[in-house]
């Protein structure tokens, strides 16, 4: 079965994988200071706040393009 996507989906999926990746390293470096940065422990939700949100987002055109594509030939 093929489907077809728009190119902004592939670079939802993308904004969105660097923004986990974003995550990630911020939690790596916001542990190894402990509670000694604040400001590290609010950027770094903000930063799952926003990769929550683009994941929801992709999550919906996926099943979107999931949904209404063809259903393959048993």
């Amino acid at each position: 079965m093929k489907i077809t996507v728009d190119t902004s989906f592939l670079i939802a999926v993308k904004d969105m994988r660097e923004e986990q990746t974003r995550f990630f390293a911020l939690s790596k470096q916001a542990k190894a200071m402990g509670k000694a940065n604040p400001k590290l422990w609010s950027e770094r939700k903000a930063c799952l706040d926003a990769s929550r949100q683009m994941e929801s987002l992709v999550d919906a055109r996926l099943n979107g393009y999931l949904n209404n594509s063809p259903k393959p030939d048993p």
